[in-house]
């Protein structure tokens, strides 16, 4: 269903917007890309849950796909270092592989091209989390990496004018688990 309506949206766009298809076409690729990466991963939780029949060849075969499946997820994303709880962040800034990107993007009923937080991990890009513009909050960090000054300056600019503290505070915390933030000390903010 999801490729059926993604496909819609995209022949949608190469027929009447026939300049924005090259956009269409990648969005719609990405798409393809992350829907097969996300069934990989399920089904290799469903393979390691198993253990009915441990000699089976079968079984055997697809016993290592869940750690495959995780140890390229945490290499991307920098998992596996200690993190600081949430609660103990109040600066943060972002990681060196973070980067405001323009990539495709589903704008009912086109694709167009804005700006997504991108990764070496994520390179289609992330545009939404929890209602949240993660582009204009990327740049509230870049200004001040205070989290108080962050969620204060986000909430005045246009875009989170639809949102409360609590939602840019989720945001961040996600960002931050995922190693797209990275916490700072207040003495460690670069003047200039």
């Amino acid at each position: 269903m999801a490729s059926a309506i993604t496909g819609a949206v995209v022949i949608n766009t190469i027929l009447r917007r026939p300049a924005a298809s090259a956009s269409a076409l990648t969005f719609y690729r990405d798409a393809q890309n992350n829907a097969y990466s996300t069934h990989y991963r399920q089904s290799a939780e469903y393979y390691d849950q198993e253990r009915r029949w441990p000699d089976s060849v079968f079984w055997r075969r697809r016993s290592g796909l869940l750690m495959s499946a995780r140890a390229a997820v945490e290499s991307s994303n920098g998992a596996g270092a200690s993190l600081k709880p949430p609660h103990e962040v109040s600066h943060v800034r972002l990681a060196p592989d973070a980067r405001i990107a323009l990539r495709p993007v589903l704008e009912w009923p086109y694709v167009g091209r804005r700006e997504v937080l991108v990764t070496d991990g994520n390179a289609r890009g992330l545009r939404f989390l929890y209602g949240v513009c993660v582009p204009a909050l990327l740049k509230e960090i870049q200004k001040k990496p205070a989290v108080t000054d962050i969620v204060s300056g986000y909430l005045k600019r246009p875009q989170g004018h639809n949102s409360n503290s609590d939602m840019v505070r989720s945001a961040l915390v996600r960002l931050y688990r995922e190693g797209v933030l990275i916490a700072i000390e207040p003495h460690e903010i670069r003047s200039g």
